[in-house]
């Protein structure tokens, strides 16, 4: 359930594994809801990374070759969006929801440089738990 989400995340890690069902119950128990994907893309901000045009740097992104697991949520602080969201490029896919269901947004460590950021957008079943897929959860109306 829900708290033991919570409990997962607890030592600054992003909660990984999740189906579409996993992320909306844990944005709701927390008072959010899952972004959807035109939300998603806007708070990673107008480039083709959410820094800008700069090449994807390990300070920046969490991406094949820089780390060998997931990073505590915060880590790529040089890789924030102009609103300020950070690890929206690598460390975990995101769910996001679209007209037609579901997408996973942003790349994943175990995604290459070209496959992060606005570009890193990943159809799976969203009925099926992926295992290097999280949430972001939106705490607006």
């Amino acid at each position: 359930g829900c708290p033991e989400l919570y409990q997962r995340l607890e030592d600054g890690h992003p909660a990984i594994g999740l189906a579409l069902s996993d992320a909306q119950a844990f944005c709701t128990w927390a008072g959010g809801r899952v972004p959807k994907d035109s939300e998603w893309l806007r708070a990673a901000g107008d480039g083709p990374m959410p820094w800008g045009d700069g090449a994807a740097t390990c300070d920046r992104a969490v991406a094949l070759g820089c780390e060998t697991d997931l990073v505590q949520v915060g880590t790529t602080r040089a890789g924030a969006s102009p609103f300020g969201a950070v690890d929206m490029a690598g460390n975990a896919w995101e769910w996001a929801t679209t007209a037609d269901g579901a997408v996973l947004m942003g790349g994943s460590i175990t995604s290459g440089v070209s496959e992060i950021g606005r570009a890193g957008r990943l159809e799976h079943d969203p009925s099926v738990r992926h295992p290097r897929a999280g949430v972001r959860c939106v705490y607006a109306p």
